[in-house]
């Protein structure tokens, strides 16, 4: 299951790929282009962020309804308790 991969990876890795990718079915994967953020009182840049395309998107969301048909069926105390433990 996918679930476990990522409960699996350390918190720094997957902090260290949010900056520069994004997560779909259970890989980080690293666009092509990325944006900057930029700060609305100094005007300078603040963070960089991954640019997902359509078809990033298209997998992600593929991946997503995939996921849901066993992730529906969890019951609601087993998902809160996934949840939980994934926010630590």
């Amino acid at each position: 299951m996918r679930l476990t991969f990522i409960l699996r990876m350390s918190a720094e890795r997957a902090l260290a790929n949010i900056k520069d990718s994004v997560f779909i079915n259970g890989n980080w994967v690293k666009p092509v282009k990325t944006f900057d953020v930029l700060s609305g009182t100094s005007g300078k840049v603040f963070a960089t962020c991954p640019n997902a395309t359509v078809d990033d998107v298209d997998a992600a969301v593929k991946a997503a309804a995939t996921a849901f048909k066993t992730w529906s069926k969890t019951p609601a105390t087993e998902r809160s308790d996934w949840l939980k433990y994934v926010y630590r």
